[in-house]
């Protein structure tokens, strides 16, 4: 489910701008508005689930 072929470089990128991006909405003083706090979640949630399988993948490659 998790394997990724092919260099991990992009994908490590995305999921931490990702988490940033989810990191910076929440902090953000605009986050009052509960669609700004649950895209910031939703941003950060989906860059923990991308760094998971880069982390499964390269675990995986050198074994």
């Amino acid at each position: 489910m998790f394997r990724m072929k092919g260099n991990l470089l992009l994908p490590t990128v995305i999921a931490l701008v990702a988490i940033a991006l989810g990191v910076v909405t929440l902090l953000s003083p605009g986050r009052a508005d509960a669609g700004v706090a649950i895209w910031g979640a939703l941003a950060g949630l989906f860059g923990v689930y991308v760094l998971f399988g880069v982390v499964v993948s390269w675990r995986a490659r050198n074994k």
